[in-house]
């Protein structure tokens, strides 16, 4: 890839999108203008509504003010009410002649002076705001009329009038001026830097390839020097770039107007807004992915178009569904978790909302950039292997974008299992987990823990080799020599010891908390109560057979044809230990995962390394069942015994190791 005729093309590009006028208003000067008006021309016009209601006379009729002469007078004394005699009072209201009407029935001082409850009928039209706003402003007075008549009920025999208030409420609203503001405005404020930067990247991305193709100048920008790879880098670059100019404008527009432009605001309510340094420069940072994101999307989809209108056929359902979560921010109750941090857009809004209100979790703006960044550059690489394609670029009769991205297509057989595939598929799997597996494992840990290790541990890693047609054999589903298959049992056994006691000694170093510990046992007894045989189904054999399958199958396969077999087994076992989601494991699963993946590139067999994985959780779960786990921990505690049997341990595994490896089969070549 030449930078020089990247850059070329990138001036080129932005020379020709400058020049648009639709683009540079929609880019620049609507960011500036809009906002100002929008928000103070807003909050003036409803501060003036306020008062222009609250200045009003409204009308009511009163049926019955003989029977009440007390009330009556409470709703004359009110200088918002006028009373008026309407023939048809109903009638009166629908057609907004009168805001209310009120019917007091006969015999109404007689209870009261009886200390009996009546009930008074009021019509109003809660379509209409004014008639709503009288009917609010006739509740208020009513019930302090009730008020009255109890205080009196309450003196009259001879007791004191607070006897009817024994509790006074003074209400005091704890959130400063700038929190409230960050209530308010904040989501709003979100939503809208969103949906600029996704219209930042749906104008000049039509433009880029339909917009050419309209014009004539595509084929001649084809047989230049540059070559394709430079001419979609360039083309996404400018993209890219226009859609954080976008977000950054609406950015600084609306956090100046809202930051000093709400003086007629904070007189009407006791709010204040400001971004400080540290939100603005995070909110910057998370812009970056999510405007990788649409730019690659969108520019992908305007190529398939041959024309502008054509583009826009294409583009404007996705900007609209784009929108749609973003809208997420707007609810009330919403708020950022960690499994709501994978949900591409909607963890955006929310991670920008609690900023704006001060809530800065450093775990959260981590998981969002990195999750936004893998979709990004998933998006990237995808955008970058379609703009290259003849077909999409310059066909005659390129069908929608829709029935070319989903029609079939030969499938390449594959040798092995590739890197990226491998790569893939552990995200995706870890993603089934987390927002699929962790919820059912919660709700039953049985049923759980079984269909996470078919469902969504077993069956992706099965489709795609059904789908690349990577036979068992490939994968080192071969039958194991009988040496190498009773070497395995010791093996096992020791590497149950290193295991257990790398967990001790992890424990040392991170202590897990007393909940943690409570939810550990608590798991431990639900598998319990399941009896012997069922416990190891779920705990060693499914596990055993579905994990190894998925880790050492196919994903450490993939990344040792790639990298060696030293770093390709360092780093699945690095995400055999991630895909279980457990911090205080985290070590004692990775020492496994590499004594597992040593198994299988010493040995070839997958069959082998299932077998260990199945004979370590047994033996974990058959100690925990008989009880004897919390006695062999106890134990461990000795330093002195822990040293000696961890010794003892590796030794015994490494030279059970060198005993398989002298009987192995060599079933990878990797690339080095």
């Amino acid at each position: 890839m030449k930078i020089n005729q990247i850059k070329v093309i990138l001036k080129k590009e932005f020379k020709e999108t400058l020049r648009d006028k639709r683009t540079l208003f929609i880019t620049i000067i609507l960011p500036i203008i809009l906002y100002p008006v929008l928000i103070i021309g807003i909050s003036q016009l409803s501060i003036f509504q306020v008062q222009k209601i609250q200045e009003k006379t409204f009308k009511i009729d009163i049926e019955g003010e003989e029977f009440a002469p007390g009330l009556v007078e409470q709703i004359e004394d009110d200088s918002q009410f006028v009373i008026v005699d309407a023939e048809d009072p109903v009638g009166s209201i629908k057609a907004e002649k009168i805001h209310l009407n009120l019917v007091i029935p006969e015999g109404f001082e007689d209870s009261i002076a009886n200390e009996k409850q009546v009930s008074v009928k009021v019509y109003y039209d809660g379509a209409v705001e004014e008639s709503e706003a009288a009917q609010n402003r006739l509740s208020g007075i009513i019930r302090e009329y009730r008020v009255q008549l109890v205080e009196e009920w309450v003196s009259g025999k001879g007791l004191n009038a607070e006897f009817v208030r024994p509790i006074d409420t003074d209400w005091e609203n704890i959130a400063t001026p700038k929190k409230m503001g960050a209530y308010f405005f904040g989501g709003i404020l979100a939503f809208f830097v969103i949906v600029m930067v996704i219209t930042g990247a749906y104008y000049p991305s039509i433009d880029m390839f339909a917009g050419e193709k309209e014009r004539g100048t595509l084929e001649t920008l084809l047989v230049s020097p540059a070559g394709r790879l430079e001419i979609v880098v360039g083309k996404y670059l400018t993209v890219f770039i226009l859609a954080m100019i976008t977000a950054v404008l609406n950015l600084a527009s609306m956090g100046i107007t809202l930051t000093h432009g709400m003086f007629l605001m904070e007189k009407a309510a006791d709010i204040k807004f400001s971004i400080d340094i540290t939100s603005l420069l995070s909110i910057f940072v998370i812009l970056v992915p999510l405007a990788a994101l649409f730019s690659a999307i969108f520019i992908s989809l305007s190529a398939f178009a041959k024309s502008y209108k054509e583009a826009q056929s294409y583009l404007t359902p996705l900007f609209i569904i784009s929108e749609l979560p973003a809208m997420i921010v707007l609810l009330p109750g919403m708020q950022l978790t960690n499994a709501v941090a994978f949900i591409p857009v909607v963890n955006v809004a929310l991670l920008f909302k609690e900023m704006l209100m001060g809530k800065f979790i450093a775990a959260h703006v981590i998981f969002v950039f990195l999750s936004m960044s893998i979709y990004a550059a998933l998006a990237l690489k995808w955008a970058s292997k379609l703009l290259r394609k003849e077909d999409v670029l310059v066909g005659d009769k390129l069908e929608s974008p829709f029935k070319y991205l989903f029609r079939k297509r030969t499938i390449i057989i594959a040798d092995y299992p590739n890197m990226g595939d491998s790569i893939f598929l552990f995200i995706f799997c870890l993603l089934l987990l987390w927002f699929i597996g962790q919820p059912l494992q919660l709700n039953n840990i049985i049923t759980g823990l079984i269909i996470t290790e078919l469902a969504l541990v077993f069956l992706p890693s099965l489709i795609l080799c059904k789908k690349y047609g990577i036979t068992p054999s490939k994968l080192g589903l071969s039958l194991p020599s009988l040496r190498n298959f009773l070497l395995i049992i010791p093996l096992a056994v020791a590497g149950f010891v290193v295991g257990s006691q790398t967990q001790v000694f992890s424990s040392w170093i991170f202590p897990p908390p007393t909940d943690y510990i409570g939810r550990f046992t608590e798991m431990l007894g639900d598998l319990g109560d399941i009896g012997l045989w069922n416990g190891l189904l779920v705990i060693s054999i499914l596990p055993g057979i579905c994990e190894e399958f998925l880790f050492r199958g196919y994903i450490q396969t993939g990344l040792v044809k790639k990298w060696g077999k030293v770093w390709g087994v360092l780093v699945a076992s690095l995400l055999f230990a991630v895909f279980h989601l457990d911090p205080y494991r985290f070590l004692g699963v990775f020492i496994l995962g590499i004594i597992l993946g040593i198994i299988f590139v010493s040995t070839g067999s997958l069959l082998l390394s299932m077998l260990a994985h199945v004979l370590i959780n047994g033996t974990s779960f058959c100690l925990s069942y008989f009880g004897t786990l919390e006695q062999l921990e106890q134990i461990l505690e000795d330093k002195i015994l822990f040293v000696a049997l961890f010794l003892l341990s590796i030794t015994l595994v490494y030279i059970l190791l060198r005993l398989i490896k002298g009987n192995s089969v060599n079933w990878i070549k990797s690339s080095r």
